[in-house]
């Protein structure tokens, strides 16, 4: 990916420079347009964007281009992220004000103990015990040596 400050939409991410997403096993090319209304949603996560206020970003607030371009633009957005407008988990309509992002960071489940981390966990724990059998082996033989030196005298 080549934007390094990528930002999390549903179960993609999105690479404003590239004007991609990027998921798991795929990427989708969108427009220009979509990775900046993207972006104006981003930053405002879970806050409603007026209408007007895309149309002033996107188009210099020329609202003749905008207000039906702006209907097309989210159709197109959504497709690309598979949201549907009847039941939105990533792009909610606000009724008479505008749009709002709701699947922008989806919280992530506790990560789960990776085969890598019981690994880690147990090369840990093995070294441990042969740190602790090695010095318990050491003060035996000392004690066993004391021992015999102050029996055979």
């Amino acid at each position: 990916m080549s934007n390094s400050n990528a930002i999390r939409i549903g179960a993609f991410q999105l690479d404003d420079v590239a004007n991609k997403l990027v998921g798991e096993t795929e990427e989708r090319a969108i427009s220009p347009l979509a990775c900046r209304l993207l972006v104006l949603l981003s930053a405002h996560r879970g806050e409603p964007v007026a209408r007007s206020e895309i149309i002033e970003t996107l188009w210099a607030g020329n609202h003749l281009i905008g207000e039906n371009a702006l209907n097309r633009l989210v159709s197109e957005t959504r497709k690309a992220l598979e949201d549907s407008p009847q039941m939105p988990r990533i792009i909610q309509t606000v009724p008479r004000l505008g749009y709002r992002l709701v699947g922008a960071a989806p919280t992530e489940a506790p990560p789960a103990h990776s085969p890598s981390a019981w690994f880690r966990a147990g090369a840990i724990w093995l070294v441990v015990v042969l740190v602790t059998g090695f010095i318990l082996h050491h003060l035996i033989d000392q004690t066993i040596g004391l021992i015999w030196v102050l029996q055979h005298p």
